[in-house]
């Protein structure tokens, strides 16, 4: 591959990585390189693997509560909220990807992750340009600088304001009144000491935007988002429906078919040979809730040593086809009892919320089904080429919102004629054999759901355990042995706090889409890039359009307070009240 070329002008050097030859692509169009730094690396997960990833981590068991949220929020307005949420988590994406960016624009700050880009989580289609502070002929990052000819490196062309380009004494006092600010400001981040060793991309970002108390809070709320989707991903297991509330099987369901029926649940987590042994010596349940819990999260934990969210591509796939399954039998359920008669009558369905507390609980149920935000890096850091993360979000996102205005509006609309929604799905379906049918078919979609929740959880644990790190600081991959010394015990935890939590799958699941995935999706994100920003610029030239992203920034943060503290407080006080009454 070609060496990049520098170009000079007024004292900035201008780094322009070069571009890629077709010499330098294989027969199927990915990069050859021969350095290790390429773009490309061959046990990544390829764009439509990681859109396949991103779209299983939204859709888990929180579609069947997308009813009740076109319920309570109106057709139109669930509509295009969707939309908006959908592009308001792309934008958010986006905000911690441009964070890696600003990192690079910060003196001293050494990327402890290994890129796959070659470049500190920046494009390589994008230009790095530096000028030089000091006297001499480097840079503090060792990049030679070609200071410009009758000054000292400081001075940029054309900015008046601080005098630069002028002889004036006024200016000249405002030169180095500003150069010795930002000289002082770039001394504070020098001293700034890097963050603990095995902190996550995430906690990094955290670190150098808020300080060592962001990462704090940074990690209290993304254990707390696990351990929340977690507990919700094992409360709705299928045989924790039929073990533990053995009442809701049809009760014309004898006791030989309730075994038989358990057996084709076993079947689909277990080896066939572990399946018949259980069927032959254990009856309906085997006396204790927590081993009931245990049989059905066996495959999920066994999914959740996988070495990366990119390993578990192929049963998103699966799990996917398993809930557009779900939904099929619900849709033949909804037309053979009413047929078309509610698409009909759609018009006399409501379009709009009918209060601000209505329209919390749709954000808070819509929210938890995207919260895709905070496994970005997640995702990235998984794929062959993490240059095409955002494409693979779009894909992804696209094809999240045209699944939740089917689930959402279409399945609303289609038992509308027989069924009011107040909770999920699953109540609007008979006490027979189709119920259990759906139940299965989630119980699969929980299965490969939970283990890309478990992965992040499990890599930052293993990060701040430091068993995620060689003696000298870099990354490698654990065993087997320490994935699941970590992995098992969390999982294991969280089915445990599952039984402890109160009823009221619905009203969980909006004050953790509300709080957590809110907080960490639409908050953070833009709070670290402002801070972020405003550090890179005292350490670098303004890049073209900082000032029309940055009021953007700002627009998405205050929206993303406002809506986050309006509806979790809103949310919270009906869940409380809930629980109190029952």
């Amino acid at each position: 591959m070609p060496n990049p070329s520098y170009a000079s002008e007024g004292g900035l050097l201008l780094i322009i990585p070069p571009r890629r030859s077709p010499s330098d692509d294989d027969d199927d169009g990915n990069e050859i390189s021969g350095d290790g730094e390429g773009d490309v690396v061959d046990d990544g997960a390829t764009v439509y693997q990681t859109s396949l990833n991103v779209t299983k981590i939204c859709m888990g068991t929180g579609t069947l509560a997308l009813p009740y949220a076109s319920e309570v929020g109106g057709l139109l307005f669930n509509a295009i909220g969707l939309l908006g949420i959908c592009a308001w988590n792309y934008y958010s994406a986006n905000c911690l990807l441009r964070c890696l960016v600003y990192l690079d624009d910060l003196p001293n700050v050494e990327d402890e992750s290994v890129d796959r880009d070659g470049g500190k989580g920046r494009d390589a289609d994008d230009e790095l340009v530096y000028y030089d502070d000091d006297d001499d002929d480097d840079d503090d990052d060792g990049i030679a600088i070609l200071p410009r000819p009758g000054g000292n490196g400081n001075e940029r062309p054309g900015d008046v304001r601080l005098g630069y380009g002028t002889d004036g004494p006024y200016h000249v006092d405002r030169m180095t009144s500003e150069t010795t600010w930002r000289r002082r400001r770039r001394d504070d981040l020098r001293t700034m000491p890097p963050p603990p060793s095995g902190t996550t991309a995430f906690g990094r970002v955290a670190w150098y935007a808020v300080g060592p108390m962001g990462l704090v809070v940074l990690d209290l709320l993304m254990l707390s988002l696990y351990i929340g989707l977690l507990i919700g991903e094992c409360r709705n297991c299928v045989i924790h429906h039929f073990i533990l509330h053995p009442h809701s099987m049809s009760d014309g369901l004898s006791s030989v078919s309730r075994v038989c029926f358990l057996s084709v649940m076993l079947y689909v987590y277990m080896l066939p040979a572990a399946m018949m042994s259980f069927i032959n010596g254990v009856p309906l349940t085997t006396g204790s809730r927590r081993i009931d819990l245990l049989i059905p999260n066996t495959w999920m934990i066994a999914l959740s040593c996988a070495p990366d969210v990119g390993f578990l591509s192929r049963y998103s796939g699966i799990g996917l086809v398993a809930l557009a399954l779900s939904f099929i039998v619900i849709s033949w359920q909804g037309l053979r009892e009413d047929g078309f008669a509610g698409f009909r009558s759609m018009m006399d369905l409501n379009l709009w919320p009918a209060n601000i507390s209505a329209a919390s609980t749709w954000f808070g149920v819509v929210v938890f089904g995207f919260g895709v935000v905070p496994f970005v890096f997640n995702l990235r850091d998984s794929m062959a080429n993490p240059r095409h993360i955002n494409l693979s979000l779009k894909i992804g996102l696209f094809m999240v919102y045209i699944g939740y205005i089917a689930i959402s509006n279409g399945i609303r609309i289609l038992l509308s004629p027989s069924y009011v929604f107040h909770g999920d799905v699953l109540e609007a379906m008979p006490d027979a054999w189709i119920s259990n049918v759906i139940r299965v078919l989630m119980m699969f979609v929980v299965s490969v759901t939970a283990p890309l929740i478990v992965i992040p959880c499990g890599e930052m644990i293993e990060g701040k355990l430091g068993s995620a790190r060689r003696d000298d600081g870099r990354e490698k991959s654990l065993t087997t042995r320490g994935r699941l010394f970590v992995r098992v015990p969390f999982c294991l935890a969280c089915m445990v706090f599952s039984e402890l939590v109160p009823d009221g799958f619905v009203d969980l699941l909006s004050f953790i889409g509300c709080f957590c995935v809110a907080t960490t999706g639409f908050i953070l994100p833009s709070l670290f890039c402002l801070r972020l920003s405003s550090r890179a610029r005292e350490n670098a030239p303004r890049r073209a359009g900082t000032d029309r992203v940055l009021v953007c920034d700002a627009v998405a943060l205050a929206l993303g307070v406002i809506a986050t503290c309006i509806t979790s407080s809103l949310t919270f006080r009906e869940l409380i009240g809930r629980v109190a009454v029952e």
